[in-house]
């Protein structure tokens, strides 16, 4: 047949069946060698080749998948028992043996064997795409605060872990992880110390599951007292909470240690950039200065309270009236530069609201996977905006973000009203409990809801996947 000038009907092929040879043929998908074959019923070496010769040439030849075609029965001696009895936990669909009955009678068998063609064809291709490393994006709904977590085989990174307004559904979640089989978080990306993005850690830590590194923003010796004082202690609580479960620290800083990346072999990467630099540290060593507080009593925890005011007046005139956590630590989620992209979409990227009693799709650009996380920044003014879009220029490969986070969940102290102009994502998220924050940045909001770009992940929604890749 295949040496036919044109496809052969049945009755022409019956006619000549003594003069058409078995075949074999290879093709190469998804880096799958997969070789298909014809038999007749013949185990050994018969007048063409048999079953048994095929597979060994096979195996010679690293073929990770054969399609067998064989007129054959349940009968012994016959290629079916061979595969029965030997291949049996081999086969792909074991239960249901791909099987065409032609009868002499029998008109619309073609059809039969065209339907059994196409189950092969989605049978191979499901077990081949589940061998392919799949990334998952996961953003859980933990109302006002932030759990993001990143899954590429068995490496799993997390940005932040806590909730002001459902601190119970963090732990549900975790539990969930635990479920799911996630034994180990390799990274934890802690953006700042507000308790809204740090209160889940204590849980995670007890939960079992091991943390192996956790990446914060650097703090100079000599100011990690008062910084301490001015988040409220929970930078030294912090660091007490992740040495007593023996995770690692990691710190970003300028010089050296900036923008560091983490990485799962070479198809995906985190990049970590700090928003304290140098910079701000001279100049709030300057205001406490101007203000006449002694640099070398910063340590003095009775000497910060007694001059608290002024203090926190020379940090609001530093960092803005949040304080230092407006400058925390962001991270960019995407692939390497060298990786294969086989799908990139928002396979179950459904949410249904209890709130608004509806389900919202969104539709994302197939081949771009990159996610800005970015906490409570502030990226209000012209200078904060270029920085960002300076930082993406330089490490972003594709020419947009998939997602993008926006800070402080939605609070307009914190967001350019033009930022979606400034830097282009496919869908912006925020964790919050309602929309009423996001709702005051009028134009980015109304802008970004008309679209359909925006995603606001409230405490009620239920569990959302953002994202699932298949990389090579």
């Amino acid at each position: 047949m295949f040496h036919a000038e044109k496809p052969l009907t049945y009755d022409e092929i019956m006619a000549r069946k003594e003069q058409l040879s078995d075949f074999r043929a290879v093709v190469e998908w998804y880096d799958k060698k997969i070789m298909l074959f014809s038999a007749g019923d013949e185990l050994d070496e018969w007048k063409y080749w048999g079953f048994r010769r095929h597979i060994n040439w096979a195996s010679q030849n690293d073929i990770d998948y054969v399609i067998c075609c064989a007129r054959s029965r349940n009968i012994e001696g016959s290629v079916y028992r061979e595969l029965k009895d030997v291949y049996r936990n081999q086969i792909l669909d074991d239960e249901d043996w791909f099987f065409v009955e032609k009868a002499d009678n029998k008109t619309d068998w073609l059809q039969d064997r065209d339907k059994v063609a196409q189950k092969i064809i989605r049978s191979l291709k499901n077990a081949i795409m589940n061998e392919i490393p799949t990334h998952y994006r996961v953003i859980f709904p933990v109302g006002q605060g932030g759990l993001a977590v990143e899954r590429i085989e068995d490496m799993t990174v997390v940005y932040d872990c806590g909730s002001l307004s459902s601190p119970a559904r963090v732990e549900m979640y975790i539990d969930e992880l635990k479920r799911r089989q996630v034994h180990q978080i390799d990274y934890i990306f802690i953006s700042h110390f507000d308790q809204d993005h740090v209160n889940g850690i204590e849980y995670l830590l007890k939960s079992g599951i091991r943390v192996h590194k956790a990446i914060m923003s650097y703090i100079p010796h000599d100011f990690q007292v008062v910084y301490n004082w001015a988040v409220r202690g929970a930078y030294e609580n912090m660091l007490i909470l992740l040495r007593r479960y023996e995770c690692g620290i990691d710190v970003v800083n300028e010089g050296e240690n900036s923008e560091r990346h983490y990485m799962h072999k070479d198809l995906w990467e985190w990049i970590a950039h700090s928003q304290l630099t140098s910079q701000d540290f001279v100049n709030l060593r300057q205001a406490f200065v101007d203000e006449g507080i002694d640099l070398n009593r910063l340590n003095d925890i009775w000497y910060l309270e007694q001059n608290k005011e002024d203090i926190n007046n020379v940090f609001k005139e530093t960092f803005g009236p949040q304080g230092p956590n407006s400058k925390g630590l962001i991270v960019l989620s995407q692939k390497t530069l060298n990786t294969q992209l086989y799908k990139a979409e928002l396979e179950n990227g459904i949410c249904y609201c209890s709130a608004c009693k509806s389900f919202r799709c969104l539709s994302m650009t197939p081949t771009v996977t990159g996610c800005l996380y970015v906490g409570d920044a502030k990226i209000k003014t012209q200078e904060e905006v270029d920085v960002i879009k300076q930082f993406l220029h330089h490490y972003m490969h594709e020419k947009h973000l998939l997602l993008m986070q926006l800070p402080h969940h939605g609070s307009n102290l914190n967001i350019a009203k033009d930022l979606h102009f400034s830097i282009d994502a496919d869908v912006y998220f925020v964790n919050d409990k309602d929309e009423k924050r996001i709702q005051k940045s009028a134009i980015l909001y109304n802008d970004l809801i008309t679209q359909h770009r925006l995603y606001v992940i409230k405490d009620m929604c239920s569990d959302l996947i953002l994202g699932t890749t298949k990389v090579q």
